[in-house]
């Protein structure tokens, strides 16, 4: 175990405490994680502390570390089954063809049935989910990690009458309260120049300022965004419920659907399972997350539609986070 304060490698049968004394808190036996990879993974999450995150998006990049080390494999049993599927081939005479048939099986199999193994695998969230838990319950802070919404009152920051100076040209109605406080925290509305809510009126504040400007401005676009779930998908049926927006029926919806999931890749390293695309849409790192949803509204595109823009352009995998 590396000691992220001094670098010192810390034999695991010296125990948890490095010589420097810092205490370790993960053990890479037991929690499949050390300290030190956590701490990359922290800072990956957060772009080396520029933005805030979630939970989902420090757990996504976990997924993301795992999944490209698994390709690795992919290489190593695909190039064994290939050679042992050629030895064979050019190996078989009539006095042996059992053993070389075999043999070409074998590595057909191999080089097949074993990639196929090794892309159907997916990385354990519940392993990075608990590790986060066990280093909150430590009291270790995690810098910029956004656990709960806290925008119920305006930051002490912002004066009332200054919070729309920056001039409002949409509205962004979002799904989950906690997605409010990661764009608006790390300033998203002030350089889209957009009102953030969520469908459930959080937070009030901003949603009674909604109600004002439609009735000034009733032909401001609307923009909905939210999971790839059935629930998330079903959001535009619930807005006027919930919401009461006056005289406003057309929105513009730019979330993520299960469809949208199947098809884009760039997703795939988030999904807990092979048949279920599920997947909330925190999950996507803060830098793609907003670089895909600024396009989205200049361009007025669904954020898939824009993923999949970016991967016909040669956009890496890697560009997550």
């Amino acid at each position: 175990m590396k000691c992220p304060e001094c670098g010192h490698d810390q034999k695991h049968k010296y125990g948890m405490t490095c010589s420097c004394g810092y205490q370790f808190t993960l053990d890479p036996k037991q929690d499949k994680i050390s300290d030190g990879k956590f701490l990359a993974l922290v800072r990956n999450a957060s772009s080396n502390d520029t933005y805030y995150f979630t939970k989902n998006q420090l757990v996504a990049a976990y997924c993301r570390r795992e999944v490209k080390g698994r390709m690795g494999g992919v290489v190593v049993v695909a190039i064994i089954g290939l050679v042992m599927s050629c030895v064979a081939w050019f190996g078989i005479r009539p006095e042996v063809d059992v053993v070389w048939i075999f043999l070409l099986a074998a590595g057909l199999l191999i080089l097949f049935g074993g990639t196929w193994a090794v892309l159907q695998w997916r990385p354990n969230q519940a392993r990075m989910e608990s590790a986060i838990d066990k280093w909150l319950a430590e009291g270790k802070p995690i810098p910029r990690l956004l656990l709960h919404p806290s925008l119920q009152e305006p930051p002490p920051e912002w004066d009332e009458p200054d919070i729309y100076d920056y001039g409002v040209e949409s509205i962004l109605i979002v799904e989950h309260d906690l997605l409010v406080d990661l764009l608006v925290k790390n300033g998203f509305h002030a350089s889209q120049r957009c009102l953030i809510v969520s469908e459930t009126g959080y937070p009030g504040y901003i949603a009674s300022r909604i109600t004002e400007l439609l009735h000034e401005r009733p032909d401001l676009p609307i923009y909905l965004l939210h999971d790839s779930t059935r629930k998330g998908e079903r959001m535009i049926e619930r807005i006027d419920q919930q919401l009461r927006l006056p005289h406003h029926r057309e929105f513009i919806d730019l979330g993520l659907f299960l469809e949208d999931v199947k098809r884009i890749k760039r997703l795939r390293p988030m999904l807990s399972a092979r048949d279920d695309y599920a997947i909330a849409l925190d999950y996507i790192g803060y830098g793609m997350l907003v670089g895909g949803l600024s396009q989205a509204l200049d361009e007025q595109l669904t954020l898939a539609a824009v993923l999949d823009a970016q991967a016909a352009g040669g956009y890496e995998a890697s560009s997550f986070g």
